[in-house]
């Protein structure tokens, strides 16, 4: 996790990043039971239009740091914006 990245969020973002990161999750357990766990980090991110660019050979790798690296930062980018 690159906590650099989350430590810009001002302290409203902290709130707003929790949130969504609680919901994410939710949403990889849920995909996780109907599909390949990968699926969860797509169609979250298609859904909430977190994911600008395509990084299909990320989401199919859970244990993945390079991948986990870019969901945080993807995450606090949406977060910064949202705000």
């Amino acid at each position: 996790m690159k906590t650099k990245d989350i430590d810009d969020l001002t302290p409203n973002q902290g709130l707003l990043y929790n949130s969504i990161i609680t919901e994410f999750y939710a949403s990889i357990f849920y995909t996780s039971k109907h599909m390949r766990l990968g699926q969860g980090f797509y169609n979250f991110g298609y859904e909430k239009g977190i994911f600008k660019g395509s990084f299909p050979e990320l989401f199919y790798c859970e244990d993945n740091t390079r991948a986990k690296d870019t969901i945080i930062v993807c995450l606090c980018e949406y977060v910064k914006e949202q705000a």
